[in-house]
């Protein structure tokens, strides 16, 4: 895993130089009021040390066996069930509207994870129903509303 480590880690600093290059072209603004370039560039600068560590973290660490090198695959089944999941939300969520695809979602997620279904149904409702509430109701994002009209 050393050797994957450290290429994610190149590829990840390369993004966070590439970043940070086009975020330093917006003016960065006053600490009182920030500009356009403020976020971009700290968020470039955190995925540049993040990298760095990674990076390091890899070049530190013991050397492990070449079974352990070998990245796993084991989970490609779950994880394209996953993105399954979300191509169906995402085609879903005008039709359905947003509570209705979100519980979905979020109860085919657990459901993946092999929980028990009062579990599934009191977190895909308690997690659809909250997001509902800080998106809609207190930043008043307008939401899809779909055919049932919630």
């Amino acid at each position: 895993m050393k050797t994957w480590d450290r290429l994610s880690g190149a590829v990840l600093l390369l993004v966070a130089v590439a970043w940070g290059y086009e975020s330093s072209r917006l003016p960065l603004g006053q600490p009182s009021l920030p500009g356009p370039g403020f976020q971009p560039s700290w968020a470039a600068g955190v995925l540049g040390l993040l990298a760095l560590a990674l990076i390091l973290e890899a070049t530190l660490r013991r050397s492990e066996s070449a079974e352990a090198q070998r990245p796993r695959w084991a989970g490609e089944g779950k994880a394209l069930a996953m993105m399954g999941c979300l191509i169906a939300y995402a085609l879903a969520l005008n039709a359905a509207g947003y509570l209705l695809a979100t519980g979905g979602v979020l109860a085919a997620f657990l459901l993946l994870e092999r929980q028990r279904w009062p579990v599934v149904v009191g977190v895909a409702l308690v997690s659809a129903l909250a997001s509902y509430w800080l998106f809609a109701v207190w930043l008043q994002v307008p939401l899809p509303r779909g055919l049932l009209g919630w």
